[in-house]
């Protein structure tokens, strides 16, 4: 290019630049990006440009300057990093310069300091905050990887935030990193032990662990390494006996159970909760679909206790998962409320039963060899179906643990077609149904609340009145625990039953009080006993009970005990506050005396 020089001017035309400009354009300090800016390029000699963007511009031509990334050459870097004299370094015949340069540059820059370009194409190297690519809670991480100095504690114990991205960088400039561990090393790691990282971190040093897991060549060896931390987990998980009670312990979601016991032995966990019932669940679990023990909707780690193994093994796993799903959750609802309660409720003290009707371990299916030996039994659907109507009725059995019986009312389903007696009509009132389903209902509540009668026809009355229990001798001589109730609605009609309950609720206060224990023990009704002979039983009872232990007489007296002993009876028409004094045996020799009429 030909120049010709005019007065205060060195370029033929004019150039069309701030005034500026071309002051750096005579200086010789105008800028590459600069020049292109203002369509230069064409108009002034690349002497005018500064001596570092001359240098380049001479090394790779105009034209292949022009697609530099002048973004990161400007860019504010590290006073100990020079991106021209990292550019000068480069081959002018370089097909693609920008690439080499980046490759060059990548790990001697932070990835905040990169530029727009090299941040798209490094897109895994930075956090995009401006974007919400990460929530808040983990934007000082977010910053900090973007500095490059993000810890592998740090990344590994958030790891979901950095899977995707090359942590590299941060890895390099972790001073803990005296192992040299690699991106690789770690999302190699990562991924064989994935959800038990969280678990595996606790206590101990992430870069040995991956370290030491690294160095480890046969399939046998890494299974023994991960089996030693699972076991780990697993021993924060239960209190041994010699271990405070105060400890802390690791609760688990199913998931990671799930992978601990690809490594760990599940046999061996349930024996520490159980050595009775454990070896029954897995038994059972053999002949279950695999994978059966994590989708069923028992936490694992409330299945791992005492009181619900000893409800498994009892009664078989499937059994109470079919039953829980067929029958409104019965088990499973309020965080397994009810499943951690049986044991304690109807479990506790069954083995005390000895009356084969309300045994509630009885309805099994018995298993014989070929050769009639016995080798074990277990519970159909019909018989747990049963076992679960007998704990309703009879239950619970360990009286001291609660004082009423849970609320089932929300059961649904086949077991609520089958036991249609348990369960009282959805229009019945509110408190009746409380009192029905809790087994709280007395004769006095009756008394009070005569509407009630209706809504309990046809219902089984040992299941919802308050326990009261007398002995009742079979044909062979066998005496056994019966509901009180339940044995007088089957000798009669609904209605007589009523009202004979109704008649000798105060009685039965008294002779079947824990006071007069050796008394009820006497009254032993059998089973061929009419309504009438039950009658006369109950009121020999109490008469002794009146005379020998000097008993209050009952509010309500049975016309039936006045025709048999009218000689305990004052006549109509004595005065009442002698009546008064008998019958609530205060009665003294001062009060005769000083009431001689």
């Amino acid at each position: 290019m030909e120049y010709r020089y005019k007065k205060n001017q060195i370029f033929r035309k004019k150039l069309n630049a701030p005034k500026y400009i071309i002051n750096k354009v005579y200086n010789c300090n105008l800028s590459f990006s600069e020049m292109i800016e203002y369509k230069l390029d064409d108009k002034i000699p690349s002497e005018c440009l500064l001596v570092s963007d001359r240098k380049l511009v001479q090394r790779f031509g105009l034209e292949r300057c022009k697609g530099l990334d002048w973004e990161l050459i400007n860019g504010r870097i590290r006073s100990d990093i020079s991106i021209r004299d990292i550019l000068m370094s480069i081959a002018p015949e370089v097909e693609d310069i920008n690439e080499t340069l980046y490759e060059l540059v990548k790990d001697k820059i932070r990835p905040s300091n990169y530029s727009p370009k090299m941040k798209e194409k490094y897109s895994d190297r930075f956090f995009d905050i401006s974007k919400e690519e990460v929530p808040d809670a983990f934007s000082h991480l977010a910053f900090k990887f973007n500095e490059g100095n993000c810890s592998l504690d740090e990344m590994i114990r958030w790891f979901p935030l950095f899977e995707d991205k090359d942590i590299s960088l941060c890895l390099m400039n972790d001073k803990d990193n005296i192992f040299g561990l690699t991106s690789d090393d770690v999302k190699s790691f990562v991924s064989e032990f994935g959800i038990l990282l969280p678990y595996m971190l606790k206590d101990i040093d992430i870069y040995t662990l991956i370290a030491g897991y690294k160095d480890l060549e046969s399939e046998e060896d890494r299974r023994f390494f991960i089996k030693v931390h699972t076991d780990r987990i697993l021993k924060k998980t239960y209190r041994s006996s010699d271990e405070s009670r105060s400890k802390n312990l690791l609760v688990l979601p199913d998931d990671v159970y799930e992978e601990i016991f690809k490594y760990s032995s599940l046999e061996d966990y349930l024996t520490i909760f159980s050595q009775y019932d454990a070896p029954k669940l897995l038994k059972e679990l053999k002949e279950l679909p695999e994978g059966y023990l994590f989708n069923i909707p028992i936490p694992f780690s409330v299945l791992c206790s005492y009181d619900v193994l000893s409800f498994i093994g009892t009664f078989g796993l499937k059994n109470i998962i079919d039953f829980d799903n067929e029958c409104g959750h019965f088990f499973t609802a309020d965080d397994c409320r009810m499943l951690k309660l049986m044991n304690d409720m109807y479990l506790h003290y069954a083995s005390n039963e000895h009356n084969p009707k309300r045994n509630i371990y009885d309805p099994r299916e018995t298993i014989y060899d070929d050769e009639g030996r016995y080798v074990g039994s277990y519970y159909t659907k019909d018989g747990f179906y049963e076992a679960m109507r007998r704990m309703i009725v009879y239950g619970p059995t360990d009286w001291n643990y609660v004082d009423k019986a849970p609320d089932y009312r929300n059961m649904t389903g086949e077991f609520r077609i089958r036991n249609f007696e348990l369960f009282i009509d959805d229009n019945a009132p509110e408190e009746l149904k409380k009192l029905f389903y809790t087994k709280s209902l007395t004769p006095k509540l009756i008394i009070e609340h005569p509407e009630y009668i209706p809504y309990l026809e046809g219902k089984d009355l040992s299941s919802c009145f308050i326990n009261v229990e007398c002995y009742v001798e079979n044909k062979r001589g066998i005496q056994n625990f019966e509901n009180i109730y339940s044995f007088i609605s089957s000798k009669v009609d609904y209605e007589k039953a009523m009202n004979f309950i109704v008649q000798y609720s105060d009685v039965f206060d008294i002779i079947f009080a824990w006071e007069n224990t050796d008394y009820r023990h006497g009254v032993v009704f059998l089973e061929s006993d009419s309504l009438e002979v039950m009658e006369e039983k109950i009121c020999d009872a109490l008469k002794k009970i009146i005379i020998e232990k000097n008993w209050v007489y009952p509010k309500n007296i049975p016309n039936k005990l006045k025709e048999r002993y009218p000689n305990l009876f004052l006549s109509d028409d004595a005065p009442e506050e002698l009546k008064e004094a008998l019958y609530n045996r205060t009665l003294t020799t001062e009060f005769i005396l000083s009431n001689s009429e």
